[in-house]
């Protein structure tokens, strides 16, 4: 009977998830992220970078096989997400010896299913979150002294396969890897694992793209990644800023704790928050000290978390952060057997906090569907006519020639470079770049376009001008 109540709890959650992210899908193209994840759904090809290397081609075989279901861009990638917290709740249970049929199990599943970074990422087109479940599978199966004989084996699958969904959290396996190398002595079958998950994606790539193409793409890609797109430490070195934008991503967008300009109830949350961590501390110092699970799996956050501070773009994508914030939700978890519904104290706080947080989630998810600064701009640009100018970067170019906008671009950067500027008379310029055009043209505001930073962290405001000479 109480194995029937486990199942009946589970698919309880797990309908949850699907029908909560389904009913909260997003039906336009909010980023060039995005953009290049929903063309990608239409034709797979690392070439056109749809998407960009490395592919994620299990992530991109998922969503066709979805698509071709659901007919709906925002319905599969929904279901990826709604699957995906699913799994993120289970494992963290299973890893903190929750069950989920009882009080502290529903609580703990509520925190996590309300997250406010882990809901929006669960309606984005993107694999970041599927990424995260299938590594913290991998994680569990790896280090979990309650598996069977087989589940390193299992684990190193996992390892390979998340090569193919979301190669940036490789790092993230590091020390769940070499725990799980002591297992096993023959360690030829972890490496046959390891090597069946990298062969089920990596060779229909390959016949797909071409050995050569693949190749040539990789590294264009790898090098541009560190050296030329922005984001990491050695494009951007401001390391103030970095730890400063690093803990803002984990505390304020990861776990909806209040930063400045944000709404007075993330404040309540905060409290929530708060209250929690250092009502646990001693039990958190205490499982840090003793218990092997949560020392690897803090191990495991700092490795993540040095990786990322170094090579990812921490200042302007706090999407990087989720593998850090599923750790810090287990770390709550584990340690919630003492804090929640014990004395008065803790039951208005515990409740207050759970208000907040999904009033929080609930007006964040409610602002996702509403189209983002870059796709009303393009809903503005759509009519316009087709012998106009349009000066922008070059990312805004493809967002708008890719949805149909027919113009005269001119890239920005040209101009940089001094190219002749003449033609710019009543040219449409997106984008404050007014130091490139000299003193040759008046600047005058036009539109601007915003969404909520805490929805995107991509382009929340973008200004357009008309050029007058």
């Amino acid at each position: 009977m109480n194995r029937l109540n486990k199942i009946q709890s589970n698919l309880i959650l797990f309908v949850a998830c699907i029908l909560s992210r389904v009913v909260t899908s997003i039906y336009h193209i909010e980023d060039i992220d995005s953009l290049r994840f929903a063309l990608a759904i239409q034709e797979f090809s690392i070439i056109k970078l749809q998407p960009h290397f490395p592919g994620y081609p299990v992530f991109c075989f998922f969503s066709k096989i979805l698509f071709f279901c659901t007919n709906s861009i925002g319905v599969t990638f929904s279901i990826i997400g709604g699957v995906s917290i699913f799994i993120i709740i289970y494992f963290i249970l299973r890893l903190a010896d929750i069950e989920l049929n009882t009080f502290r199990g529903v609580f703990c599943s509520a925190l996590i299913f309300f997250n406010p970074l882990l809901y929006i990422m669960s309606n984005r087109y993107m694999p970041d979150l599927f990424g995260a479940a299938i590594a913290l599978t991998g994680i569990y199966f790896l280090i979990s002294e309650k598996n069977f004989k087989w589940s390193v084996a299992i684990g190193f699958f996992l390892v390979g396969t998340l090569a193919g969904i979301r190669l940036s959290y490789l790092p993230l396996m590091i020390i769940p890897i070499l725990d799980g190398l002591k297992k096993i002595r023959q360690k030829k079958y972890l490496l046959l694992s390891f090597s069946l998950g990298i062969f089920i994606w990596l060779i229909p790539l390959i016949w797909i793209t071409g050995i050569n193409d693949l190749f040539s793409a990789a590294f264009k890609q790898t090098i541009g990644h560190f050296t030329d797109f922005g984001g990491t430490s050695i494009t951007e070195n401001n390391w103030e800023m970095r730890l400063l934008t690093f803990f803002r991503s984990i505390w304020s967008d990861g776990l909806g704790g209040y930063w400045f300009g944000r709404h007075w109830i993330t404040l309540i949350l905060s409290i929530g928050l708060i209250y929690f961590t250092f009502s646990s501390t001693r039990v958190i110092v205490n499982n840090i000290k003793n218990d092997r699970i949560t020392q690897l799996m803090l191990f495991s956050m700092l490795a993540y978390a040095v990786w990322i501070l170094l090579f990812q773009n921490v200042i302007h994508k706090s999407r990087h952060v989720i593998p850090i914030v599923i750790v810090l939700l287990y770390l709550i978890t584990s340690a919630q057997n003492i804090v929640i519904w014990k004395d008065i104290t803790s039951k208005v706080v515990s409740f207050n906090f759970m208000i907040s947080l999904l009033i929080v989630s609930t007006v964040l998810a409610i602002q996702h569907k509403s189209p983002s600064a870059i796709s009303k701009l393009k809903d503005d640009m759509i009519s316009l006519d087709p012998d106009k100018t349009i000066v922008s970067i070059p990312l805004v170019e493809y967002y708008l020639k890719t949805h149909g906008v027919k113009a005269n671009y001119i890239n920005i950067n040209d101009l940089s470079q001094g190219m002749d500027s003449d033609d710019l008379n009543h040219a449409i310029l997106i984008g404050d770049h007014s130091a490139l055009l000299g003193d040759n043209y008046h600047i005058i505001s036009d539109s601007s376009y915003y969404h909520n930073p805490y929805v995107n962290r991509m382009w929340p405001v973008i200004h357009s001008f008309r050029l007058q000479r």
